[in-house]
């Protein structure tokens, strides 16, 4: 089964930390859509999301393969049902095919909130690690993010990347 991450499970670390099947396929891109960091979490802080736009405009993000009986499991991660809700698009492959995945629209979404700092990490780290455009991953990094007051949260989820440098 296919899946296209546009926000933090880009970060492979992240999303393995999750699930225990993940495959890499290609990046990909998703037209008519921009990027916002908009979905109210549950936490108060902004995550991202993918809303609808004018022609021109495009996600890019990561296609990935996950085991059917994973999903479940993700959507629990993603606040399926009342924080996002899934829906197929048709994605565009770098070598001009087209794929068809699941991924994740905010249900509820204001524009004032803005993501926490290790959450922007996490989206920043995705996008450098899939190799998306310098001005993709700018784009990214000049979101204005804020600080995390959970300090063991923080700790947590920036963790993986620790388990990374040790490998």
């Amino acid at each position: 089964m296919y899946y296209f991450a546009y926000g933090s499970n880009m970060s492979l670390p992240r999303l393995q930390a999750r699930l225990s099947f993940v495959e890499k396929v290609t990046t990909c891109q998703l037209k008519n859509h921009r990027l916002t960091f908009n979905m109210l979490s549950k936490d108060g802080s902004g995550k991202c999301n993918i809303v609808s736009c004018e022609q021109g405009s495009f996600v890019l993000g990561v296609l990935f393969k996950i085991a059917p009986d994973e999903r479940d499991k993700l959507d629990s991660f993603e606040g399926f049902g009342s924080c996002y809700t899934r829906r197929e698009v048709e994605l565009h492959l770098p070598n001009n095919d087209t794929r068809r995945a699941f991924t994740y629209f905010a249900l509820r979404t204001e524009e004032s909130v803005k993501p926490y700092g290790w959450y922007k990490h996490h989206v920043f780290h995705g996008a450098a690690e899939a190799c998306l455009p310098e001005s993709y991953i700018q784009s990214i990094k000049s979101v204005q993010d804020i600080k995390d007051e959970d300090i063991s949260r923080h700790q947590r989820e920036m963790s993986i990347y620790s388990k990374i440098a040790k490998a």
